[in-house]
């Protein structure tokens, strides 16, 4: 009976504890998918820096470009080798800025890329939150269920079915007893009715009464 009820309080407590699991469980999905979601409007506002950069970049490139047109045209490379002046320093701004947009629209493009997996990555994670969402309020159900009955223990409460049993069988007895008792009556009530006969009883009657009348 002791080794049951170890055993009883062993699943309360395991229960209790899968109860205190599952809230903290919930409370760090909870944190995860508030920081993701912080993160995002972050991460945009990021993209959006890169982006202007790049247009400013480029803004700055056709400004050079006009600024090429209005000094004399197009500039060929053997025209700034022959000129080590302003022409030299000019097509070496342009290919370097043409190399800074290059470069920035390869780091706004794979910012874009990594922003949107980030996101999918949140909507993956919502999707999974609220399918354990679902399993752990079953489990919540299942676990309440079997708790409910592991807390009825049929050893604790075998002494009262004893006393039932017990208090049956006294009462069969006393029914048995009974109807010995009633039978027995029954059956000496049928030996005196046996044993009476009407016709002595009327002439006893007889005599009584015609006994009466002489006596008169």
């Amino acid at each position: 009976m002791n080794r049951i009820k170890q055993m009883s309080e062993k699943i309360r407590e395991g229960i209790d504890q899968f109860f205190e699991d599952i809230e903290n469980n919930e409370s760090e999905i909870d944190k995860a998918l508030s920081d993701m979601k912080n993160r995002i409007p972050e991460g945009i506002d990021l993209v959006a820096t890169a982006i202007a950069e790049e247009k400013r970049l480029k803004h700055e490139y056709k400004e050079l470009l006009r600024i090429g047109q209005i000094s004399g045209g197009n500039i060929s490379d053997d025209e700034a080798n022959a000129d080590s002046g302003w022409k030299s320093e000019y097509l070496r701004k342009i290919n370097e800025l043409n190399r800074q947009i290059e470069e920035q629209e390869r780091v706004v493009a794979e910012l874009k890329s990594d922003l949107f997996d980030f996101y999918q990555t949140y909507q993956k994670a919502l999707k999974q939150a609220k399918t354990l969402s679902i399993r752990q309020k079953q489990a919540e159900t299942q676990a309440e269920f079997y708790r409910v009955l592991s807390e009825f223990s049929l050893p604790d409460h075998k002494s009262a079915f004893q006393q039932a049993e017990n208090q049956v069988r006294k009462t069969e007895a006393q029914v048995k007893m009974l109807k010995q008792k009633s039978r027995k009556a029954n059956s000496k009530t049928k030996d005196n009715e046996s044993d009476f006969n009407i016709d002595d009883a009327l002439d006893e009657l007889k005599r009584d009464i015609l006994g009466s009348s002489q006596n008169d």
